[in-house]
């Protein structure tokens, strides 16, 4: 929700379309379930684990199986309006075909797909991390820990299997490629800060990193330092998030790129995960975290280019 309030405040953004969260279409959601995967048998799903159940027609392949809710937000401007709907699916559910069938049926109707995976897939960079977590103390948390499990062939496996159960059910050719305008595709460089972190082996990539990462003061800048706001702009970075990432995570933008080649590459930070503090507490005899007010890295122009896919266009 607090990445939704980062661009609803946003003044480029508020200044050109109306951003807001319809509360009614909830309700709709099972209805849209129904109607959408009603007829899409070609992904089956063995021992599904029980969710919600449909209470309305139960007659489709994935009736009475785990659903994930959505969050829908609608944007207008003066001649349109649509509809974003935004579903978040682990990739660790995503590495087969039983895991999309019984979690993320909707991944097969997506209209976009955004690919979020972060600089520590690289190996080296794994390694310096947890070199840089340990000298802050923090490298027993369980946030940290699943930090330094992620790998490269584990994101790529989940993007090679979703794009080929997404290819089947849209009965197309397993070497099809697939771009707009039926699908978007963005490989979001999460957590881009870390790229700022660690050492690399030669110039030119540690060029491309101070021209993508975040800069230092990024958290507390001015409101929207840290976005592009124009399409072009938003574009020419994409070229060079793609460059340095096809250097750090080779296997995983071969896979991107062979599957969809017209993907963007874009980077943001803080999405999730404020950065903390450490305090005492002399009232309560403890430490305890304290949040702190920043300021989302690249929010705004991630949502530009999903808007754009649209007819509620973000103009230049």
């Amino acid at each position: 929700m607090s990445l939704i309030e980062t661009v609803q405040n946003d003044p480029y953004i508020a200044d050109r379309i109306k951003v807001y969260i319809p509360g009614q279409h909830r309700g709709d959601w099972e209805g849209q379930v129904r109607r959408q995967f009603h007829d899409l048998k070609a992904v089956e799903s063995t021992q599904p684990r029980e969710g919600k159940k449909d209470a309305g027609n139960g007659s489709h392949p994935w009736s009475h199986m785990e659903q994930r809710r959505p969050l829908i937000i609608q944007i207008s401007n003066d001649q349109h309006s649509a509809n974003l709907i935004f579903i978040d699916v682990s990739g660790e559910e995503s590495v087969d075909e039983q895991g999309i069938a019984r979690v993320s049926p909707h991944l097969a109707k997506a209209d976009q797909l955004w690919f979020f995976i972060t600089p520590n897939i690289n190996r080296d960079i794994r390694r310096q991390l947890e070199i840089v977590f340990t000298a802050e103390g923090q490298a027993g948390t369980s946030m940290v820990r699943n930090e330094l499990l992620q790998e490269e062939h584990i994101t790529q496996e989940m993007i090679e299997q979703l794009a080929s159960t997404w290819k089947r059910v849209a009965r197309l050719r397993p070497d099809d490629p697939v771009g707009s305008p039926r699908l978007r595709v963005a490989v979001v460089v999460a957590k881009a800060d870390l790229l700022t972190k660690v050492e690399y082996n030669d110039a030119f990539t540690q060029e491309l990193v101070a021209k993508i990462a975040p800069p230092d003061g990024w958290s507390r800048g001015a409101h929207g330092a840290s976005n592009l706001y124009s399409v072009t702009e938003i574009e020419k970075k994409s070229e060079l998030v793609g460059e340095l990432m096809f250097r750090l995570t080779p296997q995983v933008v071969r896979s991107v790129l062979s599957h969809f080649p017209e993907a963007m590459f874009l980077t943001v930070a803080a999405t999730g995960s404020p950065a903390r503090l450490e305090e005492d507490d002399d009232s309560l005899g403890k430490e305890v975290r304290v949040y702190e007010n920043i300021r989302p890295f690249g929010i705004v122009d991630l949502f530009i280019q999903a808007a754009n896919g649209t007819e509620v266009k973000v103009h230049d």
